[in-house]
């Protein structure tokens, strides 16, 4: 990557070093020529080669980058020159010691400072494994015996009176479900917890996606993970390059039931009650009573999909209304987080529905926004759960999306919620009729 040593360079360091020599830059020809050739070279150099490991290949123009500031500042006719150098010389020496005693950790402001360098690099700019020592102090005054330890360091945590159950990529390592460690206490280095040297980008992203309680030299992060019931099935929304088998591997045990769907339309709680997860692409609305517990990352670093943790209840409409229909479905309610709209805005409708056979046949699920007139104003019928996958008992919430026409009148408008074969396009029959009204949505004039 041929920016890696110029990110370095400005993030590791001293900020008003690089002040300094932005300032010097503007006489660039003021200095000797052997304070120009070698450095200049070897920067060009860097940008070329295949070790982008560490800052520490930088530190030969170190020395011709102190000498060339002092000779071009001790040039300068700024005003206050003398008041600016002070302040630069203060500030250099408190963000250095400001480190201490870690100063390997040193990033400057830009990066956040020590404690947001591991943000952007790490490895031997940031994490050699240093944090030993204060592990173990950490976990003698928290009378914690032991932690699971994750580091690519070849230390032995046992040297240091630390006792570890070794974690990837070390191969002692013990077994490790990524998506649902195992409880207890752990101790995870920056270096993998960013993915380097990590079997994969993603074998610690539950724990980067994951707030630790202490971070020790600005390097180890320490981390409890609470006992609670493993999940029990996974639901895999459209977009989503995951098989059965692989999400099994990221869990560490088997799942009662994997099914895929279309997430931005439907969400599905299998009967039962148990925990379970859903795995979506990061443009699907957030599955309701989820807790998002690991974001997973591509290999350019952007956000791939997000897994969420579902507790196993299923949600509950803000308007119950327990109504059976002569289909496999019954419908249970229905939440309208809006209840004004104004043209050309999108609201959203979400209907309950609980599974009481298995169809033979395909349907859609229907929602008609409807004038105070009676007309038809928008349509927002779907079904993202295909019916192979269904079992009896399954909860399913169905959003149904409508964008406000630009020319609506003011008034009051309603749905009409209901279900229908796709094969005869003959709607189902209900003690209430064939479609059920809800709502309202007022469209006022001042909206308009």
């Amino acid at each position: 990557w041929w920016a890696y040593f110029p990110v370095a360079l400005v993030l590791k360091t001293p900020l008003p070093v690089l002040l300094g020599g932005l300032i010097a830059l503007r006489r660039p020809f003021r200095l000797p020529r052997s304070l120009v050739w070698f450095p200049s070279l070897y920067a060009v150099s860097a940008l070329f080669s295949s070790v982008d490991i560490g800052y520490r290949h930088l530190l030969p123009l170190l020395p011709f980058l102190y000498v060339g500031l002092g000779v071009l500042l001790s040039r300068e006719r700024l005003p206050l020159r003398r008041w600016l150098l002070l302040g630069g010389a203060c500030w250099l020496i408190v963000g250095t010691l400001r480190t201490m005693p870690y100063p390997l950790t040193f990033f400057n402001e830009l990066a956040g400072g020590p404690s947001g360098g591991y943000r952007y690099l790490v490895d031997s700019n940031l994490d050699w494994g240093q944090n030993l020592w204060d592990l173990r102090d950490w976990m003698a005054e928290q009378g914690i015996p032991r932690v699971a330890y994750a580091h690519y360091s070849p230390a032995r945590p046992a040297v240091y009176g630390v006792t570890a159950d070794f974690l990837p990529p070390d191969p002692r390592a013990v077994p490790f479900a990524p998506w649902e460690p195992s409880a207890g206490w752990y101790a995870i280095g920056a270096t993998v917890l960013q993915g380097p040297y990590a079997p994969g980008r993603n074998t610690y992203a539950w724990f980067r996606s994951t707030a630790p309680v202490a971070r020790l030299g600005n390097a180890l992060f320490l981390y409890h993970v609470p006992a609670r019931p493993a999940a029990d099935w996974a639901a895999l929304c459209e977009g989503v390059p995951l098989s059965a088998e692989a999400v099994r591997t990221a869990l560490g045990h088997p799942l009662e039931r994997t099914f895929h769907l279309d997430c931005a339309q439907t969400q599905v709680t299998p009967a039962g009650g148990s925990p379970g997860l859903v795995v979506a692409p990061p443009d699907a609305p957030s599955p309701l009573r989820a807790e998002r517990v690991t974001r997973l990352l591509a290999d350019d670093g952007h956000t791939e999909r997000l897994v969420y943790r579902v507790d196993g209840a299923a949600p509950s409409p803000a308007t119950a209304m327990a109504v059976d229909f002569d289909g496999p479905l019954a419908f249970a309610g229905y939440t309208l987080p809006q209840g004004t709209a104004s043209p050309g805005r999108t609201i959203t409708l979400l209907t309950y529905w609980r599974v009481t056979e298995v169809p033979s046949r395909p349907l859609s699920l229907m929602a008609h926004w409807v004038a105070p007139d009676g007309r038809t104003v928008a349509v927002g019928d779907g079904l993202g759960f295909p019916l192979d996958q269904w079992r009896v008992g399954d909860q399913l919430v169905q959003r149904h999306t409508f964008t406000v026409p630009a020319d609506a009148a003011p008034g009051t408008y309603t749905f009409r919620v209901g279900a229908y074969w796709l094969d005869t396009l003959s709607r189902w029959a209900s003690p209430a009729g064939d479609a059920l009204t809800l709502g309202p949505v007022v469209v006022r004039a001042e909206d308009r």
